[in-house]
Protein backbone atom coordinates (compact mmCIF):
# COMPACT_ATOMS: atom_id res chain seq x y z
CA UNK A 1 0.00 0.00 0.00
CA UNK A 2 1.13 3.53 -0.65
CA UNK A 3 1.37 6.06 2.17
CA UNK A 4 -1.83 7.76 0.99
CA UNK A 5 -3.66 4.40 0.81
CA UNK A 6 -2.57 3.56 4.36
CA UNK A 7 -3.70 6.98 5.61
CA UNK A 8 -7.10 6.60 3.89
CA UNK A 9 -7.55 3.10 5.33
CA UNK A 10 -6.74 4.23 8.87
CA UNK A 11 -9.10 7.22 8.56
CA UNK A 12 -11.95 4.86 7.53
CA UNK A 13 -11.51 2.48 10.49
CA UNK A 14 -12.29 3.10 14.16
CA UNK A 15 -11.07 -0.03 16.01
CA UNK A 16 -7.71 -1.78 16.23
CA UNK A 17 -6.49 -4.82 18.16
CA UNK A 18 -3.69 -4.33 20.66
CA UNK A 19 -1.69 -7.27 22.01
CA UNK A 20 0.67 -7.27 24.96
CA UNK A 21 2.31 -9.84 27.21
CA UNK A 22 0.85 -9.98 30.71
CA UNK A 23 2.80 -10.40 33.94
CA UNK A 24 2.41 -14.21 33.76
CA UNK A 25 3.83 -14.29 30.22
CA UNK A 26 0.51 -14.92 28.52
CA UNK A 27 -0.69 -12.76 25.63
CA UNK A 28 -3.50 -10.30 26.26
CA UNK A 29 -5.45 -8.89 23.30
CA UNK A 30 -8.04 -6.14 23.42
CA UNK A 31 -9.94 -4.08 20.86
CA UNK A 32 -9.40 -0.32 21.17
CA UNK A 33 -11.11 2.65 19.56
CA UNK A 34 -8.65 5.06 17.94
CA UNK A 35 -8.33 8.28 15.99
CA UNK A 36 -5.59 9.54 13.71
CA UNK A 37 -4.00 12.71 15.11
CA UNK A 38 -1.05 14.41 13.41
CA UNK A 39 -0.70 11.36 11.14
CA UNK A 40 -0.34 9.01 14.15
CA UNK A 41 -2.73 6.36 15.43
CA UNK A 42 -3.78 7.59 18.89
CA UNK A 43 -5.69 5.78 21.64
CA UNK A 44 -5.85 5.78 25.41
CA UNK A 45 -6.94 3.53 28.24
CA UNK A 46 -7.63 3.80 31.94
CA UNK A 47 -6.03 1.62 34.58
Amino acid sequence: MTDSEIAAYLEEQTILNIASIGPTGHPHMVAMWYVVMDEKVTFWTFG
